[in-house]
């Protein structure tokens, strides 16, 4: 057998300074803000960024950087989610509410095809930053109760296995919507999650699980189905 051979060529560098340029990133907005904590939020993206609008956030207080954060996936929009929660930032990618002498700060990941985006959320107070929060969230709304803000998604999509059009249905795995408390931490509230669930899903935990197929309405159905366990692991599905 012939064998093939690769020769490596040494790459001669003739444009070095226009290099460094593109390497350079890209401010996309600076916003100005009335928070205790910082006076401005610089938005940049980095030249190698294959999606979304920025992927590195700059605070400052007193032109003078006191915090960042990199989301090397991107960030992007703020999706239409706020129930009863003013947004302190006028800009389309930041969310900025306050509390109780604490900001809370929130970025939204792009959305890939595959999974929820990815949600960012910061805390500030005197004692500094914190990052609370950072994780694919799949977010329905940002509400508040009784002077509480609480946050409403799921960890995943769900993936749906078929559909049966006589039951107008489709047969997706469990995925219960979760229900956190955001205080200077986030919390998961079971009794609020577990409640909602029952009322509104079903509830079998709090975790996915590809084991539990729901009886979902299709998008073709044209009469109110509540969801509904159709097998468990184990188990034979109803007839």
């Amino acid at each position: 057998m012939n064998k093939l051979y690769f020769i490596a060529f040494p790459i001669v560098c003739c444009s070095c300074g226009n290099l460094k340029s593109q390497e350079k990133s890209k401010v996309i907005e600076d916003l100005t803000t009335n928070s205790t904590f910082f006076d401005r939020i610089s938005l940049s993206k980095d030249s190698s960024l294959i999606a979304g609008s920025f992927d590195s956030v700059t605070f400052f207080k007193n032109k003078k950087v006191i915090f960042s954060i990199k989301n090397r996936d991107g960030y992007d929009s703020l999706p239409d989610m706020s129930k009863g929660i003013k947004n302190l930032s006028s800009s389309p990618f930041v969310l900025i509410a306050s509390k109780d002498n604490t900001d809370l700060i929130g970025f939204f990941g792009f959305q890939y095809g595959c999974c929820p985006r990815q949600l960012t959320l910061l805390t500030v107070d005197n004692r500094g930053f914190s990052k609370i929060f950072d994780d694919e969230f799949d977010v329905k709304s940002l509400e508040i109760i009784e002077k509480d803000i609480f946050l409403f998604g799921r960890k995943s999509f769900g993936q749906c296995l078929t559909t049966i059009d006589p039951l107008e249905v489709n047969l997706c795995a469990y995925s219960p919507l979760l229900i956190y408390k955001i205080e200077k931490q986030v919390q998961l509230d079971s009794a609020r999650t577990q409640a909602w669930n029952e009322s509104n899903y079903v509830f079998r935990g709090f975790d996915y699980n590809q084991d539990i197929w729901v009886a979902n309405p299709s998008w073709k159905s044209k009469r109110k189905i509540r969801p509904y366990v159709f097998k468990e692991k184990g188990a034979e599905p109803p007839k």
